[in-house]
């Protein structure tokens, strides 16, 4: 017997498991390559059934009467053995009686063996035990196993008990693979509707020709989360022209249930021709739209970053910005959205655009009789300094005197961007109208220099 082996009883015999646990570990040789490479083992000597049997045997102690971390560890042992440790392994799993954690290391382990006997047991516990954490481990781990546990989920579709097809189409979900589609495609018209979501959300992932009818009939389907997966998935799988997404979604911008709305303004964004930005304008616009939808529909407009996007963003900014942007609200407001996504417009035939529209929303603020939102000041500031055009400087030393210290700071920040920006950032300190103006304004220039010297700190430590 090898000498690792004999360390590896006597320390069992201890119960010292640690030390068993390191000692088989140790161990040379594994299921795929018998013969002695290194250490105890002499080259070409392999280990014999008994040596074997007998390791499996002290893993197995290990596995039972360790901690979460000896079992950790010992677990990477178990691939030694190969087949044999399956039976003893599935012993584990089908012990009701057995303790959770060492059904749930089992289980995990068995993901390493590509075998009939593992997949039947692992559906048989994912179907039977009223853990919900170890179904879904079961669950996950038929995954891993790809296509060969693909019949065997296919099967457990058509089963009358509610929860066994669910964890049948979570499991199929989780493969992933092409032999998926159609078992999934059964399970989207499924009494249950998380069944029918879990099987679109899954198909929404293949580009496959069987998908996007599909996708298309749960649009209407009674169930809003059903409606949110379908919506979400057929603006990857489908092209827009030739299956009329725009009209097809359109309808949905005014679902009855919210999240649905917020879905179909996204996948609009994400197709961003003409037809679809059409559609986001016109909610944007409407009064009757919420607010936090409006903001969902900026963001849309922003990642479709089309010149007509842009005109969309103008004529909003170059109306009476309203009570709601003059007050200090305590969200977001549409009109500060708007200019955020300004900010960071980066499509290089209409960035200059943009940079005109925030200027010129900037000097409407300042000729207004009515002070805006600090916070509306601030996302203004950061917008301006984003464009890196000398036309931001006189907008942003106007930012820079304004009463409310945070948005000084963000103004002079943004200012320090510009290609005129020191200068202007002693003339203003030179033209303050007060030297207590002056000291604030120099006060609020330090805390930039000191904010910023922090953050190279940070990024160069990172």
């Amino acid at each position: 017997m090898s000498n690792l082996l004999k360390k590896a009883a006597a320390a069992g015999e201890r119960q010292d498991w640690v030390a068993v646990g390191q000692y088989l570990q140790a161990l040379p040789w594994d299921c795929d390559s018998p013969f002695a490479r290194a250490g105890d083992w002499r080259q070409g000597i392999v280990p014999t059934i008994a040596e074997r049997s007998r390791a499996l045997d002290l893993a197995l102690q290990v596995l039972q009467a360790g901690d979460f971390q000896l079992r950790w560890d010992v677990a990477k042992v178990f691939a030694k053995f190969g087949d044999a440790a399956i039976a003893p392994l599935l012993e584990f799993v089908e012990d009701e009686d057995a303790e959770l954690e060492l059904r749930w290391y089992a289980v995990r382990i068995l993901a390493g063996f590509d075998d009939p006997r593992v997949v039947l047991a692992l559906v048989e516990l994912a179907i039977a035990t009223e853990d919900e954490e170890l179904a879904i481990t079961a669950a996950r781990t038929l995954s891993e196993f790809g296509d060969s546990a693909v019949s065997a989920l296919a099967e457990l579709l058509a089963a009358p008990d509610d929860r066994m097809r669910l964890l049948a189409a979570q499991a199929l979900a989780w493969i992933r693979r092409p032999a998926t589609i159609s078992p999934l495609l059964s399970a989207a018209d499924d009494s249950l509707p998380i069944i029918r979501a879990t099987a679109v959300e899954a198909l929404c992932s293949f580009h496959d020709p069987r998908v996007p009818p599909v996708a298309i009939s749960a649009l209407q389907d009674l169930d809003p989360r059903v409606r949110r997966e379908a919506i979400s998935g057929l603006s990857f799988v489908a092209d827009p022209e030739e299956w009329d997404l725009v009209a097809r979604l359109q309808p949905l911008l005014y679902d009855l249930d919210h999240t649905v709305c917020h879905q179909a303004a996204i996948a609009l964004g994400r197709i961003g021709n003409d037809a679809a930005v059409a559609e986001l304008a016109r909610l944007l616009r409407s009064q009757r739209t919420p607010c936090e939808l409006r903001i969902v529909v900026v963001q849309s407009l922003s990642w479709a970053q089309t010149a007509r996007a842009l005109e969309i963003f103008a004529a909003e900014l170059a109306a009476p910005v309203g009570p709601a942007e003059q007050e200090s609200p305590t969200e977001k407001t549409v009109v500060e959205e708007i200019v955020i996504a300004l900010g960071r417009w980066r499509a290089p035939e209409s960035s200059a655009r943009a940079a005109e529209v925030l200027v010129a929303f900037a000097r409407q603020l300042s000729a207004s009789a009515t002070l805006p939102s600090a916070s509306l000041q601030k996302a203004l500031a950061v917008a301006l300094g984003n464009t890196y055009l000398e036309q931001a400087t006189a907008p942003l030393c106007e930012l820079a005197v304004c009463d409310e210290k945070s948005v000084r700071l963000h103004a002079l920040s943004s200012l320090q961007k510009l290609p005129a920006g020191c200068k202007s950032l002693q003339d203003l300190q030179d033209r303050a109208p007060t030297s207590e103006r002056a000291r604030e304004i120099e006060s609020t220039l330090a805390d930039v220099k000191t904010e910023t010297r922090h953050t190279f700190a940070v990024q160069g430590c990172s």
